[in-house]
């Protein structure tokens, strides 16, 4: 079998290797090996100390012997997951490009661990003193209403949206190089990492004939991260390392990413209650399946819509319900318990629908689409009233940018009603908005029998503005006639 090393490699490094080549071997077969080329050969890969070797397979005959060892010491096994399957993981670092089961990767990274113990324990080190840090944090008032201040300035899919949160997390550890001392405390872990991302390994030369690995990470929406986190999060890792006078960089990155999360919790549970903390009574008396139910209830959301989710679990989180407070670990939990809510409703819509036939039927949507607009909001108004509000049409001239006002319960909402044939903009969000201050109204909706644009959904995300779109309209038109 040949080897992929010159004579000077060998030479250099022949005597260590056979030194190291006598400590016990920890044996994974069945793996998968790229080599210069990326063409994937079976192999079997053997560890022993710092060195490995890579025997590969062609046609079930040895193929290709692989052989390496690192040539200073001490030094950090490492590797970046490139992909995974929940099955198989790709992976590349010290022992090249693999791909190998789920099972062996454990073997791996258990080899791994076991050498890199002073390392890890340096990170344990450091995690800990991150968290005993943060109570100064949240002890000093002034900073936690300045990281509120922050988090309400910020676009919600930072906080919101599982993907820009774990893409964002990428980009920050990336940062850190090497040093990635509060990786551990993130929300998401190696895996959900590198199901949003792509990294890119370029081996250099440096200083004493040796390569260094620069790692390059690609998430999707770079821009828009990489411009919040140089035009916003590190601006206020500036700020808290010298509020408490802090060295450590990477620590100061680590600690404000971890503050920020606690901060939103109670931001976001916060804004929650002051909209809907009355549909629940008494939270701490519900368990989280009976919150859930209560919230799939509250007519006037949409309760697939992540914003309002979103906003929701950090209420429940900061409640308690989930005995954890990992957003991305409870919004798994959350989706578990509402589909079921949503497979039953839609179920039950279809049901509805089949058993009364739209010639019978009072209104379809096609209906909506013939309306004029004085109409379309006469129709907005039964509709709510079908839902138990007390409704009333303002004036068509001077309505300040509410058409419908619905009152139940001591709420007072304000509806705009729009029937278009093409998708609703920014104005009528900011009429919207302009008519629920108008009126002193607790809630603003806009409904259509369309969809909005990407820019009125944002706007309507940042003025907590209830959007109804075609779908929702249809879906109370089968629910209600």
């Amino acid at each position: 079998m040949n080897n992929p090393h010159n004579e000077q490699d060998l030479k250099f490094n022949r005597e260590e290797y056979n030194k190291e080549y006598k400590l016990p071997h920890v044996v994974i077969s069945d793996v998968w090996y790229f080599d210069d080329n990326d063409k994937c050969c079976p192999a079997k890969l053997e560890l022993f100390g710092y060195g490995y070797e890579i025997d590969t397979y062609k046609n079930g005959e040895p193929y290709q012997r692989h052989q390496a060892i690192q040539r200073t010491r001490p030094f950090k096994l490492s590797y970046w997951i490139l992909e995974s399957d929940g099955l198989n993981v790709t992976l590349d670092g010290h022992c090249g490009k693999l791909r190998l089961s789920m099972a062996n990767f454990k073997i791996l990274k258990a080899y791994f661990d076991e050498k890199n113990a002073v390392y890890i324990q340096e990170e344990e080190a450091c995690k800990d003193e991150i968290l005993s840090i943060l109570p100064k944090l949240y002890e000093d008032s002034e900073l936690v209403q300045m990281a509120s201040n922050f988090i309400e300035e910020v676009p919600t899919v930072f906080y919101i949206d599982p993907k820009f949160i774990i893409s964002t997390e990428c980009l920050i550890s990336s940062t850190v190089g090497s040093r990635k001392i509060g990786d551990s405390l993130f929300l998401s872990d190696e895996f959900k990492r590198s199901s949003v991302s792509k990294i890119e390994l370029d081996k250099v030369d440096i200083p004493g004939g040796e390569k260094e690995v620069l790692v390059t990470v690609h998430v999707k929406n770079a821009e828009i991260i990489k411009s919040y986190l140089d035009n916003s999060f590190f601006l206020l890792v500036i700020l808290i390392k010298d509020r408490l006078n802090l060295t450590d960089n990477d620590q100061a990155i680590y600690l404000t990413y971890v503050f920020l999360c606690k901060v939103v919790i109670r931001h976001f549970s916060q804004k929650w209650a002051r909209e809907y903390n009355k549909y629940f009574g008494n939270i701490d008396d519900l368990s989280l399946s009976e919150a859930v139910q209560q919230y799939f209830l509250i007519e006037t959301i949409d309760p697939n819509n992540l914003q309002t989710a979103g906003t929701f679990i950090y209420y429940l989180i900061d409640h308690g319900k989930f005995g954890s407070d990992n957003y991305l670990l409870c919004l798994n939990i959350f989706v578990q318990q509402l589909n079921p809510l949503l497979e039953k409703q839609k179920i039950e819509s279809f049901a509805r629908k089949i058993q009364k036939s739209s010639v019978n039927r009072a209104y379809t949507i096609n209906d909506i689409d013939l309306m004029s607009g004085k109409e379309f909001e006469q129709f907005i108004a039964v509709l709510f009233s079908k839902m138990g509000y007390e409704t009333e049409v303002t004036k068509s001239s001077g309505d300040q940018g509410i058409d419908v006002i619905a009152s139940k319960g001591g709420d007072k909402i304000g509806i705009q009603a729009k029937c278009y044939s093409e998708t609703v903009g920014n104005s009528a969000i900011q009429e919207t908005v302009a008519g629920r201050n108008y009126y002193h109204l607790d809630k603003a909706i806009v409904v259509t029998n369309a969809g909005f644009t990407n820019s009125a959904k944002e706007l309507a995300e940042a003025n907590s503005v209830v959007l109804w779109n075609r779908t929702i309209l249809k879906d109370k038109i089968t629910e209600l006639w």
